[in-house]
């Protein structure tokens, strides 16, 4: 008993720091309190997506955004990454449970080279995983080259998370990595920044 209640406790403790957000209380992802902060349907519209767009998702998580992603790109693909293989089991089963079968699924970290083919999307969008990166400059060059000329890259941030970057911090760490910033939506304790990839 007592070394589960451990266990529970270890967790909970890394589901409110920095860093990354334990599985084990994925259901704290799903709570409607984020429709309020940034909605699944929300998020769709901010992204510049096309029937056809082939879009990867990093940190995906338990699929929160992810339904509402692939459904607006029916002929294109949406690609889910993200570092626990118990996240992306609880994407999937949400997709299939959603009837959606353009989605790919990648087991990787984002600190660390990303094994996708360069310039193979369109969009490539985080949200609220920046801050759990310790490198954010590699992953924001990984980013770079995920994406084909051109294509988008779009951050999304919103308080409670003990992992926020504010809009000024992140605008200067794209912008030198080869990106031109081009639209933010919401607040500045809530927001998403597209930036595009130039050169």
């Amino acid at each position: 008993m007592t070394v589960l209640l451990n266990r529970w406790l270890e967790i909970l403790k890394h589901a409110f720091a920095r860093g990354t957000f334990p599985h084990e209380m994925s259901f704290i992802l799903e709570w409607r309190l984020r429709n309020w902060l940034l909605s699944p349907e929300s998020l769709a519209e901010r992204l510049p997506l096309k029937k056809d767009s082939r879009v990867l998702e990093i940190g995906a998580g338990s699929g929160f955004y992810s339904v509402a992603v692939a459904a607006a790109v029916p002929e294109g693909k949406l690609e889910l990454l993200d570092l626990q293989e118990e996240m992306l089991a609880k994407a999937r089963q949400k997709m299939e449970l959603a009837g959606l079968k353009n989605v790919g699924y990648s087991l990787a970290r984002a600190d660390e080279p990303i094994p996708l083919e360069s310039e193979s999307f369109d969009i490539v969008f985080m949200v609220t995983v920046l801050g759990e990166v310790k490198d954010q400059e590699f992953l924001i060059r990984e980013a770079r080259r995920l994406l084909r000329g051109g294509g988008t890259l779009s951050v999304s941030e919103h308080l409670p998370d003990p992992d926020f970057v504010s809009f000024g911090k992140l605008r200067g760490l794209v912008e030198k990595n080869g990106f031109k910033f081009n639209r933010k939506f919401g607040r500045s304790w809530a927001y998403t920044a597209n930036f595009e990839k130039f050169g």
